[in-house]
């Protein structure tokens, strides 16, 4: 009691003491003015609460904020906002009180009030309507799932269900209180179910649902083959489809049928033998289609494109080496895998060697698509291979291999980077490792891959061309575009005037360098190349610091036989490029 009086003797003194500083201003209030439309209505309508006629009653702002309790239960329904109109819907019947809370920018606030009578109202039905699966077969039970439909006023099993399948206006069932039906359609074709809801007041609403229904049936698995393998014109082809099957009656028989160039046009009548023969005329590829029939008259197909050749083609043989310069330590891998024939893959065809280009092969064909040979001597030697296809048809190819008198250590490695393995020889020189093939990464971005004119075949002796921008991923780990200062190092072996020599294919260090020119441009489909088997051009990772367009660079002459370096203008170049690494 004491405290209630000490509490309430404390707020008259602090109201006392306020009330006698001259300087407080006084804080209006806002002026509240509210219109709802309709005036009254039913539970089926959405009134409009407008404020648009309110006044913040302040001269420094407008603004004015307000919140709503829709029922007037003394809990706030809406936040604070500055929105003057304001939409509800009644739910249940009777006489509102809503309540308003103004405030405007200097804390002045007010509340009002307005009644709405509201009087009971009926809405239709929201139905949804679900299918599952939204496409079968014939025999397929479609489950039409309307669980969950809605009515404002009434419960689920209030409403009424009443279905039309076929869609042609014609009620199919009595009104139901089933809500979820299973339906099987008699044929194939497009349909659009219909679903009437309707409430006990007699408003009703319609939902629609796309169902396809096909002969075709996933558990018919068709499937066939072909021999030969290689297909020719104006030969008989075996095709055989016994391994299709119908997974959910394995026991029935199956039928067959056979589109030749699956022009939609079936070429054969419906077979009760799966294996039948065709013969091709010329032409490219052919589009086989096969279709399967069950006992119940489901179907399924398969399909598969067929190339056909006019005739056997002689196989093109291209192999590739490790590197095309060593010594007698050095062992070089050969790799046929390069080598194409039209007909058959480079693991079906048959190679047969000849390393010391003496025209006596070392032994006869062999399936094997990697050798391995050491010469015993120094000298160049041109290399043959002969490449055999399983008709007995036979392609060669050439190569030229240099054996230097020098005697620095030699190696391989292999690059797991990119589309496939690149192996690179590699050599010791001085106190640094070599790459002694130019590097070779191809990138996913086909228009950032530089080949000498563009030619494919030429990836193999030239190694690709990288701009500038590309250096910095090229060499894998461990390993690195060699600096000024690295091929400085490499220089310093070798006298002057014997490095020209020195480092060219055959000579003692078997760094192999290559005359294979340069190109210039942004694109590989607009890139222009020269020089090849004159000069060759390499990057290296050194540019000035006063200029990032320019690099310094190493050019073989092979006209005069020099070895030239010094800085260039890198924009739009594309040089080969080695790698480097410090020996352990």
């Amino acid at each position: 009691m004491k405290l209630a009086i000490y509490t309430a003797f404390t707020f008259l003194l602090l109201l006392v003491a306020g009330s006698c500083d001259p300087s407080e201003e006084v804080v209006n209030k806002p002026l509240i003015q509210i219109k709802v439309s309709p005036g009254q209505g039913t539970t089926a309508q959405v009134f409009m609460f407008d404020l648009a006629g309110s006044d913040s009653r302040t001269a420094n702002s407008s603004k004015i904020f307000s919140r709503w309790d829709w029922d007037g239960n003394g809990l706030w329904d809406t936040p604070l906002t500055r929105m003057t109109r304001y939409e509800h819907r009644y739910y249940a019947p009777g006489t509102w009180n809503a309540r308003v809370e103004m405030v405007n920018v200097e804390g002045g606030s007010d509340t009002s009030g307005i009644t709405v009578p509201v009087f009971r109202g009926y809405t239709a039905p929201v139905p949804v309507l679900k299918a599952e699966p939204y496409q079968g077969h014939v025999f397929t039970e479609f489950l039409l799932d309307a669980s969950q439909t809605h009515d404002d006023e009434d419960s689920l099993d209030q409403l009424t269900f009443q279905w039309d399948f076929q869609s042609d206006g014609i009620w199919d069932t009595k009104k139901l209180d089933t809500y979820r039906i299973l339906h099987q359609f008699p044929a194939e074709g497009f349909y659009q179910v219909r679903l009437q809801v309707e409430d006990p007041s007699g408003l009703k609403n319609i939902a629609t649902a796309s169902i396809t229904v096909t002969l075709s049936d996933p558990g018919l698995a068709a499937q066939f083959t072909y021999t030969p393998d290689s297909v020719t014109d104006n030969t008989p082809i075996r095709f055989d489809a016994s391994g299709s099957k119908d997974l959910d009656n394995p026991d029935q028989p199956l039928s067959f049928r056979w589109d030749w160039n699956n022009d939609r046009v079936w070429d054969t009548d419906w077979l009760t033998n799966p294996i039948t023969t065709h013969v091709f005329a010329p032409g490219v590829f052919a589009f086989v289609k096969l279709q399967i029939r069950s006992y119940r008259g489901l179907v399924n197909e398969a399909f598969q494109q067929i190339r056909v050749y006019h005739k056997n083609i002689p196989p093109r043989a291209n192999f590739i080496v490790s590197t095309l310069a060593g010594n007698v330590n050095t062992k070089f891998r050969f790799d046929c895998f390069p080598s194409r024939d039209v007909e058959s893959a480079p693991s079906q065809m048959f190679y047969r060697w000849d390393f010391d280009g003496d025209g006596q092969f070392e032994a006869g064909f062999l399936n094997e698509l990697i050798a391995f040979r050491q010469y015993d001597d120094p000298g160049i030697f041109r290399v043959q291979l002969e490449v055999k296809d399983p008709i007995g048809d036979t392609g060669s190819c050439y190569k030229t291999v240099f054996i230097s008198n020098g005697s620095n250590m030699t190696g391989m490695f292999e690059d797991t980077r990119g589309y496939g393995y690149e192996r690179y020889g590699t050599v010791k020189i001085g106190t640094q490792w070599w790459f002694a093939r130019n590097v070779c990464l191809e990138f996913a971005d086909t228009s950032s891959t530089f080949i000498y004119n563009n030619k494919y075949e030429n990836i193999y002796e030239t190694g690709l061309f990288y701009p500038l921008r590309q250096l910095a991923s090229l060499c894998p780990p461990g390993w690195r575009v060699p600096t000024k200062n690295d091929w400085d190092r490499l220089f310093s072996n070798y006298p002057p005037e014997d490095l020209f020599n020195a480092l060219m294919p055959g000579g003692i260090s078997d760094f192999a360098a290559s005359l294979f020119g340069k190109g210039t441009g942004w694109k590989a489909s607009q890139a222009v190349y020269e020089g090849i088997y004159r000069y060759g051009y390499y990057w290296s990772a050194t540019k000035p610091a006063s200029s990032e367009q320019t690099s310094w660079v190493i050019t073989f002459d092979g006209v005069n036989r020099k070895v030239l370096q010094g800085w260039d203008s890198n924009e739009n170049k594309l040089y080969s490029v080695r790698c480097v690494k410090d020996a352990d």
